[in-house]
């Protein structure tokens, strides 16, 4: 659970983003939602339900190359 209020099972590691120029560096796990109650905190103003598409059209600029592939790919085996 983090900023989200939703607990969530960690899969696996399934990409790893850097973008130096701007000093970030993310991790990206698969994850499923194993309970909790959708609610913002201190850092976060709002919590949505997202499809992939909607996902992209919001993303910033540093995040928008590279998570889809892997949750595509993870997603595909379900």
């Amino acid at each position: 659970m983090e900023e989200t209020g939703i607990h969530v099972e960690v899969d696996e590691l399934t990409g790893v983003y850097k973008n130096l120029t701007r000093g970030i560096v993310a991790l990206v796990f698969h994850c499923k939602p194993s309970g909790g109650t959708e609610r913002t905190s201190s850092e976060s103003t709002s919590v949505s339900w997202l499809t992939p598409d909607e996902v992209s059209e919001r993303m910033s600029e540093v995040f928008a190359v590279g998570p889809w592939t892997p949750w595509t790919a993870t997603n595909s085996r379900a």
